[in-house]
């Protein structure tokens, strides 16, 4: 498991074999997570409507980074705290980074949010 270098809160797992075994899950485990919404899949990529094929973006740096941003655009409301005067702000790509936990495994290039 390593980090990416741009952002210390984006981990990089090669296998969805290796993420279940470091987490202590199973793959009956994997698959109610990601149907309850704790395991949030937010990977960009192409889709050809004629094939009805999706290839998803190469892992890099800017891709990673635009995949959040993408994320955060299509769903602002849930990237918003309250301040003191209990006023509702956007918060911004690095306290995106900071507070919540994104993933991405290697060898089926899908970006993840864990929402656990």
């Amino acid at each position: 498991m390593k980090k990416f270098g741009l952002a210390d809160n984006i981990t990089r797992y090669e296998t969805l074999e290796q993420y279940l075994t470091l987490n202590n899950l199973t793959i009956d485990d994997w698959n109610d997570w990601n149907n309850q919404g704790f395991i949030y899949d937010i990977t960009c990529g192409l889709f050809n409507g004629a094939t009805d094929n999706f290839t998803p973006w190469d892992i890099t740096n800017k891709n990673l980074i635009d995949t959040i941003k993408n994320e955060i655009n299509e769903n602002p409301e849930a990237y918003q705290w309250e301040n003191d005067d209990f006023q509702f702000e956007q918060l911004s790509l690095n306290d995106v980074l900071v507070a919540l936990d994104f993933f991405y495994i290697a060898d089926t290039k899908h970006v993840y949010l864990n929402r656990d």
